[in-house]
């Protein structure tokens, strides 16, 4: 039985929503969620981690991936140039990078607050606000254990637009949180590399 998360308010970066990674491989996204050793979400997921890997840990030395990393709100490694000027520089972050589900070639589905499912997969830019559905697995592959994070969904509260990305008019954020607009709802094709 795998371990599934909700996290809410992440600050998304990386996100290959309308394209597989080239490194993974597959649709992904990285979160990042304040770091305190206090904060509900941090330890659903240092939870998670941890139930998945007793189930494959046996005979292991060390994990491979824990599936979460801590940084340093600095890591230029790791943080996006345009998401570390959001991060408070005296905090460290919690990063998850949740890819499709295993064994499917299915993109991670997109929703505004309303939820209706984004079509427009494309606008998500470095920095935008949301939620998302993650499910932990511990793996056991060709000597190598650890746990990693598959995404259910994600949905959009606060956009920054991909600034790369050919959406038309900009789709705004609302009181209530983002609202996808029309030209956002419409899918364009599934760019596989």
């Amino acid at each position: 039985m795998a371990s599934p998360i909700e996290i809410k308010g992440a600050i998304i970066q990386y996100a290959f929503i309308d394209r597989v990674n080239t490194v993974s491989k597959k649709f992904s996204f990285s979160a990042l969620i304040p770091w305190d050793e206090n904060c509900p979400q941090c330890q659903a997921i240092i939870n998670a981690s941890n139930a998945e890997w007793a189930k494959v840990s046996a005979g292991a030395k060390k994990a491979q991936s824990m599936g979460y990393m801590i940084l340093a709100a600095n890591d230029t490694a790791h943080i996006h140039p345009d998401v570390m000027k959001m991060l408070d520089p005296n905090r460290y972050y919690l990063q998850v990078r949740p890819v499709q589900d295993e064994n499917t070639t299915t993109p991670i589905a997109l929703y505004d607050t309303v939820p209706q499912l984004i079509g427009n997969r494309n606008i998500v830019g470095n920095g935008t606000i949301a939620n998302y559905k993650a499910v932990a697995y511990g793996y056991d592959s060709a000597g190598q254990k650890g746990v990693k994070y598959y995404a259910q969904w994600l949905q959009i509260l606060n956009l920054v637009e991909n600034t790369n990305a050919n959406t038309g008019p900009a789709a705004a954020a609302t009181t209530g949180g983002y609202v996808a607009d029309a030209a956002a709802l419409t899918p364009p094709p599934v760019m596989q590399q």
